[in-house]
């Protein structure tokens, strides 16, 4: 067990409290996550413990109150309760924490990929695409004053939409600039990405306008993929999206980002052609005031743009050896991510590389 962990787990227990253990959970880049099975008063329970070293990070601590705060006991949402923030030192080492509710179940990626008749149970997709709509809507319906970051602690507010989206791409490449050139993986260095500024800015200048119209901000996940929902199958074997888990990154903005974000993490599955056939069912779980395709088509070449940006920047800033060391598949990730930010700057519709649309 992680002395950070213990740490966390020594002083919050209560007396009625056991732990049995503990498994660190994959997905995390940028923190340690762990699942802490316990008995609480004779009955089986888990936590989710989530510990931030780096203090870059720890504004996330008040983006989990603040967050909460805004769904005000929306229970529909599928949000994890919040047990426990806050910070701990151990041999005079700062770090924060995040302690919440374990919800159990799989990510829908894992569940997806571990489900040998995925491919052929046209229930269990056309359910779960209905249920990541209805989800996504639960989250969507919560109104907020200013576009960015939710966080009390962050200056990543702005008065307009477009001035965040814009700013965050200034943001990475700013970022990106600042690393060494050669740094890489593979055959994509930071360099190369940097290269390509100019090029990316200019093709996507034509389809910025879009941002202008977003005069109202919503409640949105703000790094939804399928790894952020839990799915599970019930007592009658149906397929259903039980949670909604990692909501560090949520925003106040347009609710298609978050759409346009799904689109760009099927771009990297296996089953996408199988979930684009369900994406009307998608849509109608969704059924919340239903996206304009007019505004949405320009919109999702920026908000892909932004996210591919996000990733690259996230990998290389940190110890990109080691994440790929830890998870293989980063390096095709980072290729393809590359790739779609080389295709956007040289003017190719998202089409081109089979991103489609889910709108």
């Amino acid at each position: 067990m992680s002395l950070f962990l213990e740490r966390v787990l020594s002083t919050k227990l209560q007396e009625n409290e056991v732990v049995q253990g503990s498994i660190k959970l994959t997905g995390g880049i940028d923190k340690e996550i762990y699942k802490v099975p316990m008995l609480k008063n004779g009955l089986h329970q888990s936590l989710a413990v989530s510990i931030f070293r780096n203090p870059h990070d720890w504004w996330k601590i008040d983006q989990e109150i603040v967050f909460r705060e805004m769904l005000e006991g929306d229970k529909d949402a599928g949000i994890p309760e919040l047990v426990d923030v806050g910070f701990d030192y151990l041999d005079e080492e700062k770090f924060a924490y995040i302690v919440r509710d374990f919800i159990e179940g799989q990510n829908l990626d894992i569940f997806l990929l571990s489900q040998p008749d995925h491919q052929s149970n046209e229930r269990g997709i056309e359910t779960l695409a209905s249920d990541l709509g209805y989800k996504l809507a639960m989250l969507h319906r919560h109104k907020l004053s200013t576009f960015g970051r939710i966080s009390k602690t962050t200056d990543e507010t702005c008065l307009s939409w477009s001035d965040y989206i814009l700013g965050k791409i200034d943001y990475y490449f700013k970022a990106l600039s600042e690393l060494p050139p050669e740094k890489g993986a593979g055959i994509v260095k930071v360099q190369d990405i940097v290269n390509i500024e100019q090029k990316l800015y200019k093709s996507l200048g034509s389809h910025q306008s879009s941002l202008y119209d977003q005069e109202v901000a919503s409640l949105t996940h703000g790094d939804a993929h399928f790894q952020n929902f839990i799915a599970s199958s019930n007592e009658n074997g149906e397929w259903r999206i039980v949670g909604v888990i990692d909501t560090e990154e949520a925003l106040g903005g347009d609710p298609e980002i978050d759409i346009a974000f799904l689109e760009n993490w099927l771009y990297f599955t296996s089953y996408k052609e199988i979930f684009y056939k369900h994406k009307g069912d998608f849509l109608s779980g969704y059924n919340r005031n239903p996206p304009s395709p007019d505004y949405y088509r320009d919109r999702r070449y920026m908000y892909h743009a932004l996210r591919s940006l996000s990733y690259l920047k996230a990998l290389f800033t940190l110890d990109t050896t080691e994440i790929i060391r830890n998870d293989p598949k980063h390096q095709e990730y980072i290729e393809k991510h590359f790739v779609i930010l080389r295709s956007l700057a040289n003017g190719y519709a998202l089409e081109d590389l089979n991103i489609k649309s889910l709108i």
